[in-house]
């Protein structure tokens, strides 16, 4: 019995040990992490404990002296917490956004794809979990593996005291709720969650920015907030300053510096529940009534779908709230569906709560039900990154995914929706499956690529579809700096852009050049357009037929890069398999950064002379031209004319073509058009 004993342990041991070598072991935290600043860490860390200490103290004067409600339950039974007061003095209640249907976003044939022996369960993954309470862990849906769900925070000292632990328990409903969706074992099938190996960390909502900056630090990946701030007190009078919802402030910019010192770390949070009170908020027809983190850049903001709205037309759910954000974001991000969700629950009645019943479950709705679906999905796409290459993917590459592979939303209260994103679903709903696809065909057939962007520079990829390109995407996403917050200019509605590195995505075709969609920025006429973006760090361009096989992705920026250099990741999908054929970096100054060549060239279009500006005015210049194949078309050695070069292109043939230009000092590329 000794023997078999220690046999049984061995076998556990080892079964154990190999689930940690695929997934977020320790060498793999510190894959995740070795590239973060600890000092700019240190600085948002520093911060962050300012604001708390802050919160925290304008919480005590609320309650003792202003005598508002530590907290109470909303007219839609949800829970609110007093947190703060924010400098326009509105008080900041937390909320819970409650007012699944996994096969619908492909999360079934997620969970049955294997990986070197492993099926995609989410094992050995952590996923942060930040709500009004810890989620009830003794729920028979997370004892499939100990330690499913670990308390990062106390739970409260009220176990002496019945009636305060039967109220708490009774709060636990939304975590537990949120936790079963994500990763219930499916004892009972109906609640299974998306990955039900997740080892989800339970934190309360109090302090949740510092916990989630500390969390992002030690390596955590995504992480689930299903609350948002509340617009009416309990008596149903609304509490907020109508000039801040929609505005970046505040939690917004406090998200974007946890997240741009952590790379890899993905929050997603719900869009809140109050497009049924939007007469109440403002007059904007249900439309900009996002706020605090919601509203954030490197963010995933969640809108719920109603799969049975309009005769079984899948449908924005009635109380979904929708962007966009004052200056004109792309917001919410993506949806899913949240509307009578069936997930395990905590103990509800007293008669549950007496006998300890861990065996609870029921159907919540709202935007808090369709965010964990997107959380889950994230990370399970992080589970396969880690499989295939010991480390996970930057963040900006699962918003590139989720964007690239999102199922397209047509209707709109049962009306046909014009092509492109929208301030209702963003890019569509997630769909688990297609993004995990172009992930596994990343190697053959997709590109998924992760870069840097340099001051002053442009990246050009050159791509080649095997036969015809048609129904191409191509998606570029990036972790922006937190902008500017200026509660002055809000205070007199002055809204300015948030985008801090605004970088700039082209594809060029044979003579064709094509752009990504951006939002008409008028709040009566919210329509997709395509053109030049300005405001948005998730670009997309969409073309049904490329006029080429061979096109080129030309990305760039706009002004002078905080930090001299952006980080991006481009996903590039089409209805052929693509090839990678080039990519070229231009290369930086070797003995100064003060440019000799200017990026001035005309005209482009060119028809037979193509004028380049340069300061140097004596020595030769290198002048090369390659065609969209990559191809050296031209080689010759020039000298400036008034520091000006004089190439002769007569003899090129319509198309598309870099030019490379090289002198002592540095090396130059661009592109250029031949009509």
């Amino acid at each position: 019995m000794k023997n078999l004993n220690l046999l049984s342990a061995i076998l556990l041991f080892c079964f154990f040990n190999m689930l940690f070598c695929y997934g977020q072991s320790v060498d793999t935290k510190r894959n995740i992490t070795k590239n973060y600043d600890p000092q700019e860490a240190e600085l948002v860390a520093n911060s962050l404990k300012r604001k708390s200490k802050y919160a925290r103290t304008k919480k005590l004067i609320a309650i003792s002296i202003n005598k508002l409600d530590p907290f109470f339950i909303s007219r839609n039974g949800s829970f609110a917490e007093l947190v703060s007061v924010d400098e326009f003095g509105n008080p900041i209640y937390y909320e819970s956004t409650n007012s699944i249907n996994r096969g619908i976003i492909g999360i079934e044939s997620v969970q049955q794809k294997v990986f070197e022996g492993i099926t995609l369960l989410g094992q050995d993954m952590e996923i942060g979990l930040w709500d009004g309470t810890l989620p009830y862990k003794e729920h028979r849906e997370f004892e499939n593996i100990p330690n499913r769900i670990l308390y990062k925070n106390a739970y409260p000292d009220i176990l002496d005291n019945r009636n305060q632990l039967w109220s708490y328990q009774y709060r636990q409903q939304h975590a537990t709720h949120i936790a079963g969706t994500i990763g219930a074992y499916g004892v009972n099938p109906q609640s299974k969650g998306v990955g039900s190996d997740y080892i989800i960390h339970g934190y309360d909502w109090l302090d949740d920015t510092i916990e989630m900056h500390y969390a992002a630090q030690n390596g955590l990946l995504v992480s689930n907030h299903s609350y948002g701030l509340s617009f009416f007190n309990y008596f149903g009078s609304f509490i907020l300053d109508p000039k801040i919802i929609g505005a970046y402030y505040g939690q917004a910019s406090d998200i974007d510096r946890i997240t741009y010192a952590a790379p890899k770390y993905q929050p997603v949070v719900s869009a809140g529940n109050n497009r049924d009170e939007h007469r109440r908020i403002n007059k904007k027809n249900g439309f900009d009534i996002l706020v605090n983190r919601a509203v954030a850049k490197n963010i995933i903001t969640v809108g719920n779908i109603d799969r049975e709205l309009n005769n079984g037309q899948m449908d924005i759910e009635i109380s979904s709230s929708f962007g966009p954000t004052k200056d004109f974001r792309i917001k919410p991000d993506i949806a899913a569906p949240g509307t009578k969700v069936y997930s395990s629950l905590s103990p509800n009645t007293k008669e549950t709560f007496d006998k300890k019943d861990n065996q609870v479950y029921g159907e919540l709705t709202g935007t808090s039900m369709a965010t964990p679906l997107v959380a889950a999905t994230i990370g399970l796409w992080q589970q396969w990154c880690i499989l295939n290459t010991n480390n996970a993917y930057d963040s900006a590459t699962m918003r590139a995914i989720m964007a690239n592979s999102a199922t397209k939303m047509t209707h709109y209260n049962g009306e046909l929706l014009a092509p492109g994103p929208n301030p209702i679903y963003g890019w569509g709903m997630i769909n688990a499956a297609k993004g995990l696809d172009i992930l596994e065909r990343s190697y053959s057939e997709t590109i998924v690529i992760e870069r840097t962007l340099n001051n002053q520079e442009e990246s050009l990829i050159w791509i080649t579809g095997k036969d015809i390109v048609k129904n191409l995407k191509a998606t570029l996403s990036w972790t922006d700096p937190a902008g500017e917050v200026s509660m002055s200019d809000i205070y007199y509605e002055i809204y300015k852009n948030a985008l801090v590195n605004d970088l700039d995505m082209r594809i060029v075709s044979g003579t064709k050049v094509y752009s990504p969609w951006y939002l008409n920025k008028d709040f009566n006429n919210l329509k997709a357009l395509k053109g030049d973006n300005n405001v948005d760090n998730i670009e997309q361009i969409e073309e049904d037929l490329l006029p080429t096989k061979t096109f080129l992705v030309r990305i760039t920026h706009k002004g002078t890069l905080v930090n001299d250099q952006q980080r991006y990741s481009l996903v590039v999908t089409a209805d052929t398999p693509l090839k990678l054929t080039k990519v070229t970096f231009p290369i930086g100054t070797k003995e100064s950064k003060a440019s000799t060549i200017k990026p001035l060239h005309w005209p482009n279009p060119v028809e037979t002379t193509l004028n380049i500006q340069t300061n140097l005015d004596t020595g030769i210049h290198q002048v090369l031209i390659y065609n969209n194949t990559g191809k050296l078309v031209l080689n010759q050695n020039l000298q400036a004319i008034d520091t000006v070069l004089q190439v002769d292109c007569s003899h090129l043939i319509k198309g598309s073509y870099i030019v490379k230009v090289i002198n002592e000092i540095e090396t130059k590329e661009f592109l250029i058009i031949k009509k």
